[in-house]
């Protein structure tokens, strides 16, 4: 796994100088909102015409989980409809509990609650570990926690 220093280093190597400690951390916030907003419109052109990822609940929540942590919900974002979209064909899903617990994320999130405080729920982590093995929506996730839990 890459961490935010890592890549604060990669950037300093790359550019052939020596970067002050905040200069490297202000080029790494801007790569790291760049590569959000491109796993964003990574999975939103990966969403089928039914609002789900590939006819799976468990692709779907994962990419709904992604989004939210992304700063998406149907109220806000530049995913918003990708957003929409997904949330009618997982509550046709409800007997699933994944399809359920992406439901309540971003529930959370649209009551205003903080990342920080949505991270907090030990069986989200526990869920976000086991999804971000399924399909490209689960690495995407994966990739998105890591980001997020790094900083």
């Amino acid at each position: 796994m890459v961490t935010n220093e890592d890549l604060c280093d990669r950037i300093q190597v790359e550019e052939g100088v020596v970067l002050s400690k905040s200069e490297r951390k202000r080029r790494f916030d801007q790569y790291a909102a760049e590569f959000k907003l491109y796993l964003a419109g990574e999975l939103a052109r990966r969403q089928d015409a039914d609002g789900s990822f590939g006819g799976d609940p468990r692709r779907t929540s994962a990419a709904l989980i992604a989004l939210v942590l992304l700063g998406h919900t149907r109220r806000k974002g530049l995913r918003k409809r990708t957003v929409a979209k997904a949330v009618p064909w997982l509550e046709a899903h409800h007997d699933d509990p994944i399809a359920d617990l992406a439901l309540e994320v971003l529930k959370h999130a649209e009551a205003g609650e903080s990342l920080e405080e949505i991270l907090k729920d030990a069986s989200l982590l526990r869920s976000i570990k086991k999804l971000s093995r399924v399909g490209e929506e689960g690495e995407i996730l994966s990739r998105i926690s890591n980001l997020i839990l790094d900083q």
